[in-house]
């Protein structure tokens, strides 16, 4: 009981003093806005489903990150689809945005963009080899995994450039 009392006492004299005057600039503002509207269109067209996003917006770091869940079974060839078809979705969206372009001195790129999907069965469980337990973009590199147990075993990577050419777009 007294080592209860000690952590409690220590938690609220440390949460007490801590800065929480952060204040969400009108950028982020602007970015959270698209993230939640191409999550919404991503739903609908090809069910996926947000379960976090975040990035920066830091100049020089500049990126968003996403991550989704698909509930249906994925090979290298229909998540590459899936995966390209998200990335150029949130690219198109992030340098079309007139609020956005306010607040940028330089337009996104793809390398500004990583996007997650983690793959799961029909039946809300773990999808497992053959297929997929996630996609993963990130920094212009598309990382294709296998869930073993509790971890990933990444397959195989390419760059985005060498999916668009094995996609032809």
């Amino acid at each position: 009981m007294i080592k209860l009392n000690w952590f409690l006492i220590l938690f609220l004299s440390i949460s007490c003093g801590s800065n929480n005057n952060y204040e969400i600039s009108q950028q982020e503002i602007a970015e959270n806005q698209i993230i939640a509207n191409i999550a919404k269109e991503l739903a609908k067209e090809k069910e996926l489903f947000l379960v976090g996003f975040g990035g920066s917006s830091l100049e020089g770091c500049e990126h968003i990150a996403v991550s989704f869940d698909y509930f249906y079974p994925l090979n290298i060839e229909k998540a590459r689809q899936l995966i390209v078809f998200t990335a150029n979705r949130f690219l198109e969206n992030f340098i079309v945005d007139d609020n956005l372009k306010k607040f940028q001195s330089d337009p996104y790129e793809m390398t500004n963009i990583e996007i997650m999907i983690f793959c799961y069965l029909p039946d809300k469980s773990s999808a497992r080899p053959p297929n997929l337990g996630s996609i993963w973009l990130s920094k212009n590199k598309l990382s294709y995994n296998l869930r073993e147990e509790y971890d990933l075993q990444t397959i195989y990577e390419e760059t985005y450039e060498e999916a668009l050419h094995k996609l032809k777009l």
